[in-house]
């Protein structure tokens, strides 16, 4: 198995890949870059932590939240990967717990993600 190039992304979109909506300036080197929707929860309280007035999501130190893309996504059976964070958020505090796009997949993806820090 070969990590795919942005230019292989592009040419399988449509046929072994879909992903909806999507943003051409989201597609990097080696890599597509989900965006979080307004779906965002705390993992042990289970309320809901995106803020309608400031448009943010909160997660408050040493908690775990639940956070819903954007974006569907459909893989064929000759496409699997891998969800990882972006260094930016990590080196505040975040950590998510990795995952892998098993082949096949479709949906939007629900990504689990733990404070370490402050407020972010």
């Amino acid at each position: 198995m070969a990590i795919l190039s942005n230019i292989d992304i592009e040419k399988e979109i449509g046929l072994n890949i879909a992903i909806y909506p999507f943003y051409k300036q989201n597609l990097r080197s080696a890599s597509y870059n989900l965006t979080v929707s307004k779906l965002a929860w705390n993992l042990e309280t289970k309320q809901s932590i995106y803020d309608l007035n400031t448009n943010k999501i909160t997660i408050v130190k040493g908690s775990t939240a639940l956070i819903q893309t954007n974006e569907a996504v459909w893989v064929s059976n000759k496409v699997a990967g891998t969800y990882h964070s972006k260094v930016g958020l990590v080196s505040k505090g975040l950590s998510h717990i990795g995952t892998t796009l098993d082949p096949e997949y479709i949906g939007v993806s629900l990504i689990t993600v733990h404070n370490y820090r402050n407020r972010i």
